[in-house]
């Protein structure tokens, strides 16, 4: 008998930490003007926030490492779309996959994180992702992955193919 075992993000995150297999901050001063390195920054809804307030039209990729789904693209190929069609790129990963995380394409801002520990890390209830969306769009559900945004104001969610 096989008996499938869930983690919690807290569960990959503390395992991610204990294997030195990631950096990962889930608390940081000023988020809107880090630059890529090899840290991950833990984010709240409120603090990205800030930064779209500060940028003509920006695209807010929910990513999901190990996505397999349709609608799952990598980070490059969403970079690519930014820059064709002038948008700055925020990553902003669901989960901790190292493995999955290191050979993405390296984006120019660091990749972000929804801070588990100021959403909770259910495996039943509202999860962190939906608890983080709410918040940073003020509705219930999204369409699509990619969340765009005009000096700070939602205007919609889409994927790309």
């Amino acid at each position: 008998m096989f008996i499938k075992v869930e983690l919690t993000i807290k569960d990959r995150y503390e395992s991610a930490i204990k294997n030195n297999e990631l950096n990962i901050e889930l608390e940081s001063k000023n988020i809107c003007e880090l630059v890529h390195n090899d840290t991950i920054y833990g984010i709240k809804a409120a603090e990205l926030t800030k930064c779209l307030n500060n940028i003509d039209k920006a695209i807010v990729y929910i990513w999901t490492p190990n996505c397999k789904g349709e609608s799952c693209v990598s980070v490059g190929a969403v970079e690519d779309y930014c820059f064709a069609n002038g948008f700055d790129l925020f990553v902003v990963c669901t989960d901790y996959s190292p493995e999955a995380i290191k050979i993405q394409r390296t984006p120019k801002r660091p990749f972000f994180s929804i801070n588990h520990l100021y959403y909770g890390s259910k495996i039943f209830g509202e999860s962190h992702t939906s608890k983080f969306e709410k918040e940073l769009i003020n509705q219930e559900s999204r369409e699509g992955r990619l969340l765009e945004f005009h000096n700070g104001e939602y205007k919609k969610s889409f994927n790309i193919n």
